[in-house]
């Protein structure tokens, strides 16, 4: 048989992350532009491009949302079906 021998498919983009998702299960990684970040697992992990941006992102976090008025539970009130 003549030609040319079959070229191996290029390796997934995300190879070496897998690679090191499988040897270090105890770490979080995050692809950035450019840049993983190894974190312990379960470390929270806020990136963004603005440290205003972070600042919110924490704060959001420690502070959830009010619950709408309407959403609230009042025991006095019977509750529609």
């Amino acid at each position: 048989m003549t030609g040319t021998a079959p070229e191996d498919p290029p390796p997934p983009d995300d190879l070496t992350a897998r690679v090191f998702r499988a040897l270090y299960p105890e770490f979080d990684l995050h692809a950035l532009t450019g840049t993983y970040l190894a974190v312990p697992a379960g470390t929270p992990c806020f990136a963004a491009p603005a440290l205003g941006e972070i600042a919110r992102q924490i704060s959001d976090r420690d502070r959830p949302a009010p619950v709408p008025p309407d959403a609230r539970h009042h025991p006095d009130l019977p509750r529609r079906p």
